[in-house]
């Protein structure tokens, strides 16, 4: 499992489900129960190591004004949502968040889905009898970027403020 192969399959899970959250959770789910367990291994790694790179405060800022608040445990649901969108969005998004701004309206503003932050672990216990999944990648300590506060939205993310902060 590399990089291009875990974008595969989260790409092909959000062309089959959309926004529909509970089909994408199963159709991750039905993708990762079919790899190896080394391959499902890889794949945390991956998501791990996507997960960090997501750790930013300018996406933190978009989800704040989607949401109108954001807590550290909704920002880890709200990261595993974006990068559930697939490899463009997600991309796109760390460079601009407020490309967000389509899909979080198609989402009636709601990019915050917990179910969806818990599949590879949910996969990986059903696999190994209830084990709790392999780390080998450490949780970002601090976002990447600068921090900022509630007055510096509208110059972060000006086109989701428009939308859902003003």
């Amino acid at each position: 499992m590399d990089e291009a192969q875990f974008w595969d399959l989260v790409d092909s899970a959000h062309r089959e489900a959309g926004l529909d959250v509970a089909r994408k959770v199963a159709a991750l789910k039905t993708r990762l129960a079919a790899l190896s367990l080394d391959e499902l291994r890889e794949f945390c790694a991956i998501w791990d190591r996507t997960m960090n790179r997501a750790y930013d405060w300018k996406l933190w800022a978009a989800a704040y004004v989607i949401h109108g608040g954001c807590s550290d445990d909704s920002f880890s649901d709200f990261r595993a949502t974006v990068i559930s969108l697939g490899r463009a969005t997600f991309e796109a998004a760390l460079r601009d968040p407020d490309t967000l701004l389509e899909v979080a309206r198609a989402a009636g503003g709601e990019l915050c889905e917990e179910d969806l932050n818990y599949v590879p672990s949910d996969v990986w216990g059903a696999r190994t009898g209830g084990e709790s999944r392999p780390s080998s990648v450490p949780h970002q300590e601090e976002p990447h970027g600068e921090d900022w506060g509630t007055d510096d939205l509208p110059r972060i993310v000006p086109k989701l403020w428009k939308a859902f902060g003003s």
